[in-house]
């Protein structure tokens, strides 16, 4: 099942700037990531209209589709009918596309002059990348109607298509191409502020909860949190309410993509507390550890803190 994770204020804790302070979401001015978990049971089958969400595109042979670590492994094609209707320039500007291992493209499906300049697919020259030029799957007809401004297989800059066509074309599908004798693995993509996460959903689980004072200031804390790819950046993080702290140097994820972390925390206090590690794009978690007196028992707290953190600077 796909799950999206949205930053709520208070929720998780987001880095300000280059310093160690961490605050609530309404202190920074960075936009809210929207992150979506998909795996790969979540993928539908293609349909006309093409469906607002993730499926399988028809290619020969069958798309496949399989979950790992690092992401999705894929052969074949995806696509996302959840589109707005113009402005392709300014979304793949700001795009995301990150690929783990192997060739894949980014692709835009579109309609040009309401359907009468024809259908095509466009995907970067270069694959593993959204730069430089991109490539027709099939004719593109001009903002006349009838003349063939692009023939199949013709290259072009976005600026150079978006000139040719006007404003006149209908973005039906965005989504990735891979071919059968390279599968590609995709960890995400980001298309209109939406980020679609392709690695299993985080979850920190600590060795303790409750644990003494005493504990934590002289052996530390070790937290295990999971759903990164493998060989992905993060941060170790803990916090108590709004504020809280960066913990050491980034972690590097291991093949499994977790990361395994010691809060050593010599001036800690009493009181309940998250600890967690997220990516620089908000990609984590945080579970609530009860720190307590030397000698004393209480429950744990509740349900680890699966979330998201925006990070800037």
């Amino acid at each position: 099942m796909k799950i999206s994770r949205i930053l709520a204020t208070g929720a998780v804790v987001a880095l300000i700037g280059g310093s160690s302070a961490f605050a609530g979401a309404s202190a920074t001015a960075a936009p809210v990531p929207v992150i979506n978990f998909v795996h790969a049971d979540d993928f539908g089958v293609e349909a006309s209209p093409y469906a607002a969400d993730w499926f399988k595109g028809t290619a020969t042979p069958a798309t496949v589709v399989t979950d790992g670590v690092s992401g999705i492994s894929l052969t074949g094609q995806i696509l996302n009918g959840d589109t707005p209707t113009t402005d392709l320039t300014g979304l793949v500007d700001g795009a995301g596309f990150v690929v783990a291992s192997g060739q894949a493209a980014f692709q835009v499906s579109l309609f040009a002059n309401a359907g009468n300049g024809g259908f095509t697919t466009l995907r970067p020259v270069d694959f593993n990348t959204l730069d430089g030029s991109w490539v027709t799957s099939r004719n593109l007809v001009g903002d006349d109607g009838t003349t063939v401004v692009f023939p199949a297989g013709s290259t072009a800059t976005l600026d150079e298509f978006e000139e040719s066509l006007g404003t006149d074309y209908t973005i039906l599908a965005y989504g990735a191409f891979a071919n059968e004798s390279a599968p590609a693995t995709i960890t995400s993509i980001t298309w209109d502020g939406v980020t679609s996460r392709f690695t299993p959903a985080s979850f920190a689980t600590p060795a303790a909860n409750p644990i003494s004072l005493s504990d934590i200031r002289a052996k530390g804390l070790t937290v295990r949190v999971t759903g990164f790819a493998e060989g992905e950046s993060v941060r170790a993080v803990y916090s108590q309410g709004q504020g809280g702290d960066v913990f050491g140097d980034p972690f590097i994820a291991d093949a499994d993509g977790s990361v395994t972390v010691t809060f050593l925390l010599p001036d800690l206090t009493i009181g309940t507390w998250d600890f967690g590690a997220f990516t620089t794009a908000g990609i984590g978690s945080t579970v609530s550890v009860a720190v307590v007196a030397d000698g004393a028992t209480i429950a744990p707290p509740a349900t680890p803190v699966v979330g998201n953190a925006s990070f800037t600077g």
